[in-house]
Parts: C-alpha cells; sequence; structure tokens
C-alpha cells in the first residue's frame, strides 16, 4: 500500500529471481497523481546545474571511486585521506554488488538525474535513467536519461531480468 503520500493505493509487485529487484506488476494510467506538485522531475531545472568537471579532476575522481570501490588503488587510497568523501550515499551497497566503474547502472524514476550525475562526476561510465516526467530527454557523455527505458542502451546479464519483465 502506498503510504508516502497518503493515497493508500494498493500495488502488486514482482521480485526478480536472483537479483531481488522488485517491478511493480501493473503501472497504473494516472501515474502522475501519485507524485507531488514538487517532485524534482516537475521542475526542469532540478539537477540540472552540476559543473562539469576538467579530465585532471575526473581522473582523480575516478582513481579514488576505484580505491573507495574494491580498495586497491594506491593513488586512490592516498587521495581519500586527503579529504572528506563528500558523496552523500553509502558504499555498501556498490560493495555488496560488486559495482564497478564500468558497470551498467540504471536509475528508475531518477528525476533530473541528480544522483546519475554525482556517479558520472566519481567516474562511473555507464548510467542510464528513467523518469516518465522529465521535459526532455538527456544525453550526455556516459550519462542518458529519457521518459522511458530502452533496452538497446541497457544491457542486463540475463540473472539479472526480471522474468516475464517488458522494458519497452
Amino acid at each position: 500500500m502506498e503510504r508516502q503520500f497518503g493515497f493508500s493505493d494498493t500495488f502488486g509487485y514482482v521480485e526478480g529471481g536472483e537479483c531481488g529487484s522488485l517491478q511493480i506488476k501493473r503501472i497504473p494510467d494516472d501515474l502522475g497523481r501519485l507524485y507531488p506538485r514538487h517532485y524534482d522531475a516537475f521542475n526542469g531545472a532540478a539537477g540540472a546545474a552540476h559543473v562539469e568537471q576538467g579530465w585532471q579532476r575526473k581522473t582523480l575522481w575516478a582513481r579514488r571511486t576505484t580505491f573507495m570501490l574494491d580498495g586497491r588503488d594506491p593513488l586512490g587510497r592516498l587521495l581519500a585521506k586527503l579529504g572528506a568523501d563528500h558523496f552523500s550515499y553509502p558504499w555498501d551497497p556498490f560493495w555488496q554488488t560488486g559495482v564497478g566503474l564500468d558497470s551498467a547502472i540504471l536509475d528508475v524514476g531518477c528525476c533530473q538525474g541528480k544522483l546519475l550525475r554525482v556517479l558520472r562526476a566519481k567516474g562511473f561510465q555507464r548510467l542510464h535513467g528513467a523518469d516518465p516526467f522529465i521535459d526532455a530527454p538527456i544525453a550526455k557523455p556516459h550519462l542518458h536519461i529519457d521518459r522511458r527505458i530502452a533496452p538497446a542502451r541497457v544491457r542486463t546479464p540475463p540473472a539479472a531480468r526480471l522474468s516475464g519483465s517488458s522494458w519497452g
């Protein structure tokens, strides 16, 4: 039952076999009514103010992120000791799933892609997002956000796919 915004609608979900992800069985026709007016995707400027970094900073952030993911990059270790991480999300899910900088990451309901933009700045390279309420698709190197999930862009290993799901 939906409780976050007080609508009390009931939804059925199906769980992915090996990956444990959830997918709603039937997406409501009037999905927009389940989101508050201040939802970030309704505000086209939300998340769009991220400043592009030069290649030197991107390289250093990627080395630091590599260390945060696997603990083996000596330069990344030094960079991690020099200052705060400034990553407001926990690293645990990344460690538990073995995610690397070249892993495909899909954020469904990503609004304008705030998390994806942060991950891009950290050095992740295959970032995809989907949100039906964005004004226009966003395409940057290593970052694609659209209103729908494009199966050709996100290639999921067969073991991680939801059985019987349709991504189109």
